[in-house]
Formats: structure tokens, sequence, C-alpha cells
């Protein structure tokens, strides 16, 4: 009896441990990276927090947690040239996926808040040759699917499985 509680204290005590660690959210810049399995990160256009993005930018990043059912991508700021410069947001790895919000010009997109299903989101960055503004913030969180644990075997149902 005291093994088994000593036994549920220690995995009390690690779990708790492990909730209280909290790993610092990824933090990119457009075009610094193009694939990502980051649960939730905040994406910056090329200029980052605080300078703008530059001309002639085409860039794409892939995210993809495991075992992601949703992300959801929220938009902060967003301020690009009208008409010519463009943010993608995509349900899916391609272009020929869903597209849930094409984004430009000086404000945030309508829907400010986009939902991926697939449990992957392409983002593609366009600017053109000319003008540029202060860029974008976005981030995204996800839903990750439950893990399933193994069952339990005993010893008896092996001996069974391997007499028939």
């Amino acid at each position: 009896m005291k093994k088994l509680l000593l036994n549920v204290l220690v995995v009390i005590a690690l779990l708790l441990a492990g909730t209280s660690m909290s790993r610092a959210q990824a933090v990119y810049n457009m075009c610094s990276i193009t694939t990502t399995t980051d649960t939730a990160a905040t994406l910056y256009d090329t200029g980052g927090p605080t300078g703008g993005y530059q001309i002639s930018e085409d860039c794409t990043l892939l995210v993809q947690p495991a075992c992601a059912t949703t992300i959801t991508l929220t938009f902060t700021s967003f301020d690009s040239e009208t008409n010519y410069d463009y943010l993608y947001i995509y349900d899916g790895t391609t272009t020929t996926d869903p597209l849930l919000v094409t984004a430009n010009g000086p404000t945030v997109p309508t829907p400010s808040v986009v939902t991926a299903t697939s449990g992957s989101m392409l983002i593609i960055w366009h600017s053109d040759f000319s003008i540029t503004a202060n860029g974008f913030e976005v981030s995204w969180t996800s839903t990750i699917a439950p893990s399933v644990p193994p069952m339990p075997v005993s010893p008896s149902a092996i001996q069974t499985l391997h007499s028939e």
C-alpha cells in the first residue's frame, strides 16, 4: 500500500512539474523558415515586430503540427500595399486546398480569425517591386488530438494467443 501511494505521489509531482514548465512560444519572421511543426507561434512580416517588409518578396510557410486537428490563426495587425501585396491563408498544404482568407491593404482582414480543420495551414506572402508598408503580425494555436494510451495486456492473454 505504501509503495502504491508513493508511486501515485510521484506521478502527481511529475504532472504538476510538467504543467508548470512553460515553453516559450516561437516567434518567426516570414521568409525565415518554410515549414514548422510548432503548435503555437507568432509570425511577423520580414521586418519583424518593429519594421516593415521589403519589396519583391515571395515566401511560403507550412504550419503542420503533429496530430493537429485544427490550427487557428489570428490577425493582430495588418498593413500592406492595397491590391499589390498579399497574404494568403489556406486550409491544407497546397494552393489547391480551401482558401481561408486573402489579406491586403491597410486593415486587418475579415474574418480576422480563421481555422484550418485539415491539420495543416499554408501561409503565402507576396510583395511586388515597389511600395511597402508596415506589414503584419499573426499568431496561431493548435488543437492536438488526444493520444490513446496502449491497452495493457496480461501475460495470460499473451500465452493464450501463442497457444492458439
